[in-house]
């Protein structure tokens, strides 16, 4: 016997909300792997052109700032939102337009 057949014997879970909780984990790793690509990308980018240490003797730590803090978190937010818990997102929306702001 697996160990998901024992609990869900047990009463302590549903197949169906196990299936829901993998596919959002599966989900959320691929946004943070796809995050991480657009970090390590963008950095690379900034790093090399606009902000080179030959130019700005700190440009690779304001290159991490923007790609790390900025762009990337915004990325991996809005990712989230929209693909694991689009669910999340339309309630927020709702309530955001009920309230007329």
């Amino acid at each position: 016997m697996s160990i998901l057949a024992d609990l869900e014997r047990a009463g302590l879970i549903r197949r169906g909300l196990m299936r829901t909780l993998l596919s959002q984990l599966a989900h959320f790793g691929a946004v943070g792997l796809v995050g991480l690509v657009v970090d390590v990308t963008l950095f690379n980018l900034l790093r090399i052109t606009v902000l080179a240490p030959e130019v700005i003797v700190e440009g690779p730590v304001i290159a991490k700032v923007i790609s790390g803090l900025g762009l990337s978190s915004v990325f991996r937010f809005v990712l989230c939102r929209a693909w694991v818990c689009p669910t999340l997102l339309s309630t927020v929306a709702a309530d955001l337009s009920a309230s007329g702001a």
